[in-house]
């Protein structure tokens, strides 16, 4: 069963991290494939994912052999990067690579891609005018506060402990500041 997915790639990519990673665990546990996948579909991954992993054990269980299941259970996403996951895993067994560093090289590799697509988010011109906004609003607003509210005032100034605190706030409101301009420049 071909199951088709549109609109979720980023859930289908973070799932495909979590899955790999966690059968990578697993695997480190007891080098077992279908012990790894079985623990997977114990976890709170979330569905689509979850479901198509245990049909994919029910198939082994079945008698089906693991290479058809693995074609199967690649077929499953209209995702290329899960079908390269799912070919990847059943020619390392097909030809008696080593799953364990498999899994490790691929949860490395999703994990950059991972990183990619949320640095790629970030850089988006909305989200840095939304960043600029924040950046630009709130001494305005810590200001307008401080000036118009002696409570506020007194609580954030009165006392040298909330004192230090303000000052706290504020070196990581400016190395929030200096990140951002330091990983921006570098892009």
């Amino acid at each position: 069963m071909k199951q088709k997915f549109f609109g979720n790639d980023e859930k289908i990519r973070k799932q495909q991290l979590e899955l790999v990673s966690m059968l990578n665990r697993w695997y480190q546990v007891k080098e077992d494939l279908l012990f790894a996948f079985e623990k997977c579909s114990e976890s709170t991954i979330g569905e689509p994912t979850k479901s198509l992993i245990k049909d994919f054990i029910v198939r082994i269980r079945g008698g089906l052999n693991i290479e058809r299941a693995l074609e199967l259970f690649s077929e499953s996403y209209n995702n290329q990067q899960f079908r390269n996951f799912a070919t990847q895993i059943r020619f390392n067994l097909k030809y008696r690579g080593n799953t364990g560093e498999l899994l490790d090289n691929l949860e490395t590799q999703l994990s950059k891609i991972d990183e990619e697509w949320t640095r790629r988010k970030i850089e988006s011109s909305k989200d840095r005018f939304y960043l600029y906004g924040i950046f630009i609003l709130s001494p305005i607003i810590a200001v307008i506060v401080f000036s118009a509210n002696a409570s506020a005032r007194e609580l954030f100034f009165g006392r040298p402990i909330s004192f230090i605190l303000c000052i706290f706030a504020l070196l990581f409101y400016f190395m929030g500041i200096l990140i951002y301009y330091i990983s921006s420049k570098d892009n």
